[in-house]
C-alpha cells in the first residue's frame, strides 16, 4: 500500500521499530518481527539519504574533533541555527513509501510501550 509520510515520521518510526526489534525483553513473534523488518527495509533508503545529508552538513558547519570526527558545538549558535535551517525543510518533506500497514491485533498487547505505539499509529491499520 502506497502512503505518504513526512521524512521526520519515517525517521522516528524507523528508530522505534529498531528499538522494538532490538529489545530482548520483548517476545514478539516471528511474523511481527518479519513485518517490522520489512517496513524498516522500505524506509532504509530514506534514512540513509537523510544521514548522508546530515553528515555533510555537520562537516560543513562543524569543527574537527581530536579523534578526526566532526561535530557542531552547542556553543556555536550560528552554526547550529544554519544546520537546523538546512535540515528542517528536509525533515518536513513528504515522501511516498510502499508498505503494508501493521494490523492492530498483530502489534497491540505484545508488551510494546504505549508511547511507541502512538508514534507507530500512521502505519497501524485500525
Amino acid at each position: 500500500m502506497s502512503m505518504e509520510l513526512r521524512l521526520q515520521e519515517i525517521i522516528n518510526i524507523n528508530n522505534i521499530l529498531k528499538s522494538i526489534i532490538d529489545d530482548s525483553n520483548l517476545k514478539i513473534d516471528v511474523c511481527l518481527k518479519f513485518e517490522l523488518l520489512s517496513i524498516m527495509k522500505e524506509f532504509q533508503s530514506f534514512v540513509l539519504n537523510y544521514n548522508t545529508i546530515c553528515n555533510e552538513k555537520i562537516i560543513e558547519y562543524g569543527e574537527k574533533t581530536k579523534n578526526d570526527n566532526f561535530q557542531i558545538s552547542i556553543k556555536n549558535r550560528e552554526a547550529m541555527e544554519r544546520f537546523s535551517n538546512d535540515i528542517k525543510p528536509l525533515l518536513d518533506s513528504i515522501v511516498s513509501v510502499n508498505i503494508n500497514k501493521i494490523k492492530a491485533n498483530n502489534i497491540f498487547d505484545k508488551g510494546i510501550k504505549a508511547e511507541y505505539l502512538i508514534c507507530l499509529y500512521p502505519i497501524i491499520e485500525v
